[in-house]
Formats: structure tokens, sequence, C-alpha cells
């Protein structure tokens, strides 16, 4: 079980940094439609994580899903300052980060699968892998729309 208690604790770390990544270019957007987006992620990154906390302590999927869902998060949506924005470059490049980090921790949670022998470890680490490719997703949609089209 130590293996898996250290797998936890890395991705329960991942996820806090992620969250904290995703509130960072919340805060910096100029464009609402992709401060919103941003937002979406980082308290998704955040339930990931109490998720994972909650886990921890139970080893019961179905309850820390619902429980994570129940805490609620605390975040302020502010409008960022003028000088706070990020300009066009600063846009790409962190849609591109961000979708690097999301199949990153896709490919993270594929990992830690494998090296788990409890089957309702494996279950939740591939339950986050798919919200992990649903964000990658997400942002490669955006960057899609936002940049290719124009391209």
């Amino acid at each position: 079980m130590d293996v898996f208690n250290d797998i936890l604790d890395r991705a329960i770390i991942h996820e806090n940094n992620s969250y904290l990544y995703c509130a960072g270019f919340s805060k910096k957007s100029y464009d609402s439609d992709l401060r919103q987006l941003y937002l979406k992620l980082a308290l998704e990154e955040l339930e990931h994580k109490r998720i994972l906390e909650i886990f921890k302590e139970t080893r019961d999927i179905d309850y820390s899903v619902q429980a994570a869902k129940h805490r609620g998060a605390v975040f302020e949506d502010v409008d960022p300052r003028p000088s706070d924005f990020m300009n066009t470059l600063e846009v790409k490049t962190g849609l591109k980060e961000a979708i690097d980090k999301e199949k990153l921790a896709y490919e993270m949670y594929l990992d830690f699968r494998g090296k788990v022998d409890d089957l309702v470890g494996k279950k939740l680490l591939f339950m986050l892998a798919k919200m992990e490719e649903y964000h990658m997703k997400m942002l490669d949609k955006e960057y899609s729309k936002r940049f290719l089209i124009n391209d």
C-alpha cells in the first residue's frame, strides 16, 4: 500500500499545481470566455485534488467523488487589471502549455495505474486519466478555434 499512497501523494501535489496554474491564467485572461474556461479547469483540478485526498482516507471512489463535489470551491473570479492582461502570443503559448500539461497528467495517471495492484485504485486512476483527457480536448478545441482557423 505504500507505493499506492506515494502515488496518491504525488497526484495530489500535481492536481494542486494544476489548480494554481489554471487559476493564475484565469486571472490574467483579457477575454471573458477564456477566463471562464481557465476558471472551470481550475475548479475541476481542485475537485480532482479533493477526490484524491478523500479517497486516500476512505478508499471509496463513489463517496470521494460525491464528497469532493459537495465541499464546493472557494475561488474569486475577479476582473483583471488591464496591466495584467496577456497578449495574443501569451494566450497562444499558455494554451499550448496547458494542453501539454493535461497530456502529461493523462499519461501520468495511466502510468500510475500500471503500478498499482489495487483494483479500486486502478479504477480511480483511470477515471482521473479520462478527466485529464477531457481537459486536453477542451483546451485543444479552444486553441483550434482561436489560432488554427486564422492561420
